[in-house]
């Protein structure tokens, strides 16, 4: 068993307190460097690369990242964009799953979207879950931070197809989180 390694200290300080009676200082990046450039072989750079990602590995742990506070969600006008095509899919495809045609499946959305809006919202949201080319072209990263920040910082229209459909919609979770600007 390395006894410097027991100890948990480095061979040189070992040799150090032999010597001296004291531990040596600890070693110095300087001191690795130059370990590393005069003295280290082909075989120890394996060791010094995996004790280099452990070290990583380590402190990465601890690392926290900062997280968007919805309060401070974003949106981009591309973003919303495609949010709203992938909605609009969601709901053809809920309507032939149905066996509704667009006009009777609004018919059916429309208490649902009354239900998860404001009032001062519902008809700009029927146009434009009804699939309004005016209200699409209006519709960007504006009017959803607005809409957002409005609803007490929930997707309404998250909502209104989760209700409607009864079903989570991971495609559409994942079109929301990728409208926001980070």
């Amino acid at each position: 068993m390395n006894l410097a390694k027991e100890l948990k200290i480095t061979p040189e300080a070992l040799y150090s307190y032999f010597n001296t009676g004291e531990y040596g200082k600890s070693v110095t990046i300087d001191a690795v460097e130059s370990w590393i450039r005069s003295s280290a072989g082909q075989a120890d750079f394996s060791r010094i690369l995996t004790s280099l990602a452990y070290s990583q590995n380590k402190s990465l742990e601890h690392a926290e990242v900062a997280e968007i506070k919805k309060e401070e969600y974003r949106f981009s006008d591309q973003g919303c964009a495609a949010f709203l095509d992938c909605v609009l899919e969601n709901i053809d495809q809920h309507a032939a799953e149905k066996g509704l045609s667009h006009e009777n499946a609004m018919t059916d959305l429309v208490p649902f979207i009354t239900k998860n809006f404001k009032i001062n919202f519902l008809a700009d949201a029927i146009k434009l879950l009804s699939g309004d080319e005016t209200a699409r072209k209006n519709f960007g990263g504006n009017m959803a931070t607005s809409v957002f920040q409005a609803h007490d910082f929930v997707c309404p229209i998250m909502n209104t197809m989760k209700d409607w459909t009864g079903k989570e919609h991971k495609d559409l979770e994942s079109k929301f989180k990728l409208a926001i600007i980070k």
